[in-house]
């Protein structure tokens, strides 16, 4: 995956379509009216981000992006430094679910608090946080709005301060952060615009303050810190300003924090660094390794986050090592793995947080999951949950038995000392429910329909369900609770639960689920339609 610690090695919208000529043009802005109408009032509906199928993604340090193969790059999480580039950056801006910023886009990164991607004509765009030149623009300003870089670029991935791109004639360029002579410059001084390192360049990787690449020949080579061994050098040098060469016959590479992986010609994975989470899986108790230990074999790709690790095999099996203290493995657990578990099949491609404890998982079948750290919803599953297995995210289709959420819960008005029920229709086998309000789980509403008796203010306020099932999980569109000053008990909108106490609790209803109003069906056949006359 293009972005930190992950092979740069992998090449890599809304349209506004003329009417159609057999729609007439009464009925067309007819359609139109109702859309507009629908999106007044059913406040719970969000943009649909699974219309194509993913194709690349790349998770930061508290932000994630992905790109679709119609070309459209998509944003979750947060955005202190602008790093979603949707211009509208700060401490308390952040993307709960996926929000489509630019098209024509064929790659991405993510850093630290920083993104890139480069558009289908070779150009180099960035945007995020600048304070060291990460950006490479000849500034130290941040950027919420994409600036351009450079052009003819094939490849670019981010760290936690620096950044690598590589030109399509071989050239190798660092900016950024350069104390521990991570760019390879034989220099300490942070540079922004960027510097040309080497030459006859295939593939790059930028680790929170180290650097690794692969050059035409195979050979691997390193900058940058070297406290804990990640450079693999042998060496108890701390630092290296000037690129060394620690490898041959390399294929594929992935720097983390203070550890590196690279995954040899013949299939072996190899691992150097930091151990302290088991992140090396080498099933030891060494707390780090200055030269390279091979720890499988059968592999394709590699990505490595904060602290763990995750690496795909040629049968499209996905297998995770190291720190899980916030599920980042996938496993189920949030018990470190010393030496790799598999998490996942069908998979094409994984991306590690760049110094964050998330991870993305891209099936072969276009969809995208994730698992891990969630507190700035950089899962984009519309929480700020933790996931200790995969949730998905976006992509045409869900795996056989996955669950699907055919009818969302609906936002509702009440007025105080009412009843209201919301209620989802999901498809899958054996499913679970968990509802929650404002992103805390409700204890004990645990069924299809979610009944709240006797309203007051205290209830109102966001409300989605998570469904899940042992294939997967997918959470709703949020609902919105508005309770208003009156007396109305029983009286609530879409109140077909069969909860009759007067307590001030919510519960889960055991009724039929709430029936979505007829202006939400509308809006969401005509929401359909528009989709479907804007794509090719």
């Amino acid at each position: 995956m293009p972005g930190a610690g992950s092979d740069l090695l992998i090449p890599c919208t809304h349209m506004k379509s003329p009417m159609p000529a057999n729609i007439p043009t009464a009925s067309f802005l007819l359609c139109n009216t109702v859309f507009i109408l629908c999106l007044l009032s059913a406040t719970g509906l969000a943009p649909q981000a699974d219309a194509a199928s993913v194709t690349t993604a790349a998770a930061g340090g508290y932000h994630s992006l992905y790109l679709t193969d119609d070309g459209a790059l998509w944003v979750m999480g947060w955005n202190d430094n602008g790093q979603l580039g949707d211009g509208n950056p700060g401490s308390d801006m952040y993307h709960r679910t996926p929000a489509q910023i630019t098209n024509d886009v064929r790659a991405v990164a993510a850093g630290n608090r920083h993104s890139f991607f480069i558009k289908n004509d070779g150009t180099l765009w960035a945007m995020g946080g600048n304070y060291a030149g990460q950006l490479g623009d000849g500034t130290i300003v941040s950027r919420s709005i994409p600036v351009q870089i450079a052009t003819g670029v094939i490849a670019v991935t981010a760290g936690d301060r620096h950044s690598l791109f590589i030109k399509s004639d071989g050239s190798l360029w660092a900016m950024g952060f350069n104390k521990h002579g991570q760019l390879g410059d034989g220099t300490d001084t942070s540079r922004s615009p960027p510097v040309k390192i080497t030459t006859g360049v295939v593939a790059a990787s930028a680790g929170s303050y180290h650097s690794l690449f692969i050059k035409n020949d195979g050979t691997l080579w390193a900058m940058g810190n070297n406290d804990f061994g990640q450079l693999g050098d042998g060496s108890a040098a701390y630092y290296r300003r000037t690129p060394v060469q620690v490898a041959a016959d390399v294929i594929a590479v992935a720097a983390g924090n203070a550890h590196s992986l690279f995954v040899k010609s013949d299939g072996t994975l190899w691992t150097m660094g930091t151990n302290l989470n088991g992140e090396l899986g080498d099933g030891t108790p060494a707390e780090y390794r200055n030269i390279p230990m091979q720890v499988a074999a059968g592999v394709v790709s590699v990505a490595a986050g904060n602290t763990h690790s995750l690496f795909v095999k040629s049968d499209g099996s996905l297998w995770a090592m190291g720190a899980n203290y916030r599920g980042q493995l996938g496993n189920g657990s949030t018990t470190d793995q010393r030496t790799p578990v598999q998490v996942a099949t069908g998979v094409l491609a994984a991306s590690a947080g760049e110094g964050s404890a998330h991870s993305l998982i891209v099936k072969n079948d276009g969809t995208l999951w994730g698992t891990g750290w969630n507190g700035f919803s950089q899962l984009g599953d519309g929480t700020d949950t933790d996931r200790s297995t995969s949730v998905h995210i976006a992509g045409d289709s869900l795996p056989t038995g996955a669950p699907a959420i055919t009818t969302q819960p609906v936002s509702q008005n009440v007025s105080a000392g009412g009843l209201v029920t919301f209620g989802v229709v999901a498809t899958g086998s054996n499913l679970t429910y968990q509802w929650r309000k404002n992103g805390a789980d409700i204890s004990g509403a645990s069924g299809a329909t979610h009944t709240v008796s006797n309203v007051q203010q205290t209830h109102a306020g966001s409300h989605t369900v998570i469904v899940s099932n042992v294939y997967g999980s997918v959470t709703s569109y949020p609902a919105m609770l508005t309770v208003t000053a009156g007396s109305s008990a029983g009286n609530g909108n879409n109140n077909d639960g069969n909860v009759n106490d007067d307590n001030n609790d919510e519960s889960s209803g055991g009724g039929g689920g709430g029936a979505p109003s007829l202006l939400w069906l509308g809006a969401v056949g005509v929401m359909l339609l528009r989709r479907r006359m804007a794509r090719p």
